[in-house]
């Protein structure tokens, strides 16, 4: 059963991969996305206090629901140019490391596992409330 954290650290994982030593991306002419010339960014990346699993993943309740948010910090202290590798400039195509990393087939398997756990604990929970509602009609369920 895989846990939120579990998912965030996959996200992380991905991400810094996306960085260093770079991916296939088909958003620019190298078709990599190696995101730094010193690996400062890389090291900013993995070394910051934001970028810890349990401030990357988020579990918000919402009035029908829950919703799920990933944030990363692209421009961490130190290098602050993230920002700029990540959406690009006027000179330079972006290279988008937080996106490239939602197309990691490792963590899209991560996610997939943790969303199939969530889903049955949701079915699971209106099956029992059907139960009750049953019972209390003076049905037998089975």
């Amino acid at each position: 059963m895989k846990t939120l954290s579990d998912v965030a650290k996959a996200y992380k994982k991905a991400a810094g991969k996306a960085i260093y030593p770079g991916v296939s991306y088909n958003g620019y002419k190298t078709l990599s996305s190696k995101a730094f010339a010193t690996g400062n960014l890389l090291s900013k990346f993995v070394t910051s206090p934001q970028n810890s699993p349990d401030k990357i993943g988020r579990e918000n309740k919402l009035t029908n629901g829950v919703q799920y948010t990933f944030v990363l910090d692209i421009a961490p202290t130190g290098a602050d140019y993230g920002t700029y590798v990540h959406y690009g400039t006027s000179k330079m195509k972006a290279r988008p490391f937080a996106e490239i990393a939602t197309e990691d087939s490792t963590f899209i398997k991560v996610f997939d596992e943790f969303i199939e756990d969530k889903v049955d604990d949701v079915v699971l929970d209106y099956v029992g409330t059907m139960d009750s509602k049953w019972k209390t009609a003076g049905f037998e369920v089975s």
